[in-house]
């Protein structure tokens, strides 16, 4: 009996370390999948991937295609800009977003939006969102 708790522990730390994979591991098989909306019934987002990340999104009320967001990342997977496409169906009403990303060591310590606004990095957000 007493042999058996060290190996219970054992298979369990092997199956907590083994399990644990980030989002876009899941995610880098898949080409796009579609969210809905639980509140909002009728809206729907499509997200379209390459390799783990999100390169377009897509909003649709019903069948309707009413935005589409593009995204372009770094070498470390972290968003330098953002094209927001407006009224797809009407005027293409683009508002571009271009984020600064500021590195030490190959840490994202801040991002600098086009608009104005910096939003530094907390370090314990650094370690999870380096791949």
């Amino acid at each position: 009996m007493k042999k058996l708790l060290p190996i219970i522990i054992m298979l369990l730390f092997f199956n907590i370390s083994f399990a644990q994979k980030s989002e876009k591991e899941l995610l880098s098989k898949y080409n796009s999948y579609i969210e809905s909306n639980v509140e909002k019934e009728k809206w729907k987002t499509k997200y379209y991937l390459s390799n783990g990340l999100i390169t377009i999104q897509e909003n649709y009320y019903r069948s309707e295609l009413r935005s589409r967001i593009e995204f372009e990342y770094d070498e470390f997977g972290n968003i330098e800009q953002k094209i927001n496409n407006y009224n797809i169906n009407k005027e293409n009403e683009n508002n571009v977003s271009n984020i600064k990303l500021v590195y030490k060591d190959s840490l994202l310590i801040r991002r600098e939006y086009s608009f104005g606004k910096t939003e530094n990095i907390p370090i314990s957000m650094n370690s999870e969102n380096q791949n």
